[in-house]
């Protein structure tokens, strides 16, 4: 589906951002009021390429099942990245083998036999395993799993079918001031600013993951998009004015780096028509505040 953007006149952005968020909301509470009607749910996987919103969107899960009687916590398979994932040159975070499915498997294994367990904690600003924390079992609760990879097969298959429900989370494609924006284009824009912000990596470092990244959305994510039972779209379409002053003014480009350039070069082609929006309007629980801060 290709959403098209309404021109922004000054004074009518905090009306069309509202209006977007509402939407986004909404469709999480719809999803969360029908699993709700399947008492033996015990497990909510959350899925979708780079930088879709799983993190937010996993927190919004987890609020509305509160408010429906039901305890929800939240597990990031992130966390259960291996030690190994201090060689910040060749480990490819996006595989199944960065994953310590030694140790995840065993606090799943806790979960469904009703016992306590332990969750890693995994710092990307250090690229390391800081500790665990404390997961007790809790009756009736719903434990959200999220992350790229579990909607592969070695997560699946630990995962009851009859009593787990999927959701696939991504963004839509996006026509704004005449200019074709596929939902890559989106992702990868958002995933520059937030891994300059939050995940101490140069843009360098940046595109150097998005090779791998993109050979596994096509071999490991999309293909298993058909097998989830909830589809849900994170773009807001204001999000190419807000995040035009990050890409264009924040990121700090390396002007002897050839690369750097031309993708600097083609962000200000590309987004030369897009009015900026301040980051203001953007709400503080926004999706969007996952990329910008």
């Amino acid at each position: 589906m290709v959403i098209y953007h309404p021109y922004i006149k000054p004074g009518t952005e905090k009306k069309l951002v509202s209006k977007w968020e509402n939407r986004f909301v909404d469709s999480i509470r719809k999803i969360v009021d029908d699993i709700c009607k399947n008492k033996s749910i015990r497990f909510v996987t959350l899925t979708g390429p780079t930088c879709s919103g799983k993190t937010t969107t996993a927190s919004l899960l987890s609020k509305f099942f509160k408010e429906k009687g039901r305890s929800a916590r939240v597990i990031s398979v992130d966390d259960f990245y291996g030690e190994f994932a201090n060689d910040r040159t060749n480990v490819n975070f996006e595989s199944i083998e960065a994953i310590d499915m030694e140790c995840f498997t065993d606090c799943i294994e806790k979960i469904k036999n009703k016992e306590d367990t332990k969750i890693p904690v995994f710092d990307f600003v250090t690229q390391s395993r800081t500790g665990y924390t404390d997961f007790p079992y809790e009756e009736n609760g719903i434990v959200i799993i999220e992350g790229i990879q579990t909607m592969y097969p070695e997560i699946r298959k630990i995962l009851p079918r009859e009593t787990t429900k999927r959701i696939f989370i991504d963004v839509e494609k996006l026509i704004a001031y005449g200019v074709y924006f596929n939902k890559q284009y989106i992702r990868y824009c958002r995933r520059v600013v937030r891994d300059f912000q939050f995940r101490n990596s140069s843009l360098k470092r940046t595109i150097f993951l998005l090779k791998n990244v993109a050979e596994n959305e096509h071999d490991n994510i999309y293909p298993f998009r058909k097998l989830a039972d909830y589809k849900v779209s994170s773009l807001m379409p204001y999000c190419i004015s807000v995040i035009k002053d990050y890409l264009l003014n924040k990121i700090p480009y390396d002007q002897n780096d050839p690369t750097e350039m031309r993708v600097l070069k083609k962000l200000k082609e590309d987004l030369k028509k897009v009015p900026a929006m301040s980051e203001k309007f953007v709400p503080a629980d926004s999706v969007y505040r996952e990329f910008i801060g």
